[in-house]
């Protein structure tokens, strides 16, 4: 994999608790730095999705309103429970 280095600012005191975290977990600031990208970025990514895939299920359940879209959800949700219970 190529790198590229960039510098990046950060206030003093976050600095010295990123790198004592990395210390602890990933060995180097530079691979704490780049799994903490990698997961923002999915879960944003992913969030992307479940609004979107959430825009879709309002018209095609002709739901109105984000609100219409939970308590769909939730109903879908209890009627799964019921059923995973009954086996």
């Amino acid at each position: 994999m190529s790198t590229k280095t960039f510098n990046v600012a950060f206030p003093t005191k976050l600095l010295e608790q990123v790198d004592a975290f990395a210390v602890q977990e990933f060995g180097s600031r530079s691979d704490l730095l780049r799994q903490a990208t990698m997961e923002y970025m999915e879960r944003r990514n992913n969030l992307r999705e479940l609004f979107s895939e959430g825009k879709k299920l309002q018209k095609t359940a002709k739901l109105r309103s984000p609100e219409e879209v939970d308590d769909y959800i939730t109903s879908l949700r209890r009627a799964k429970r019921r059923s995973a219970k009954s086996l």
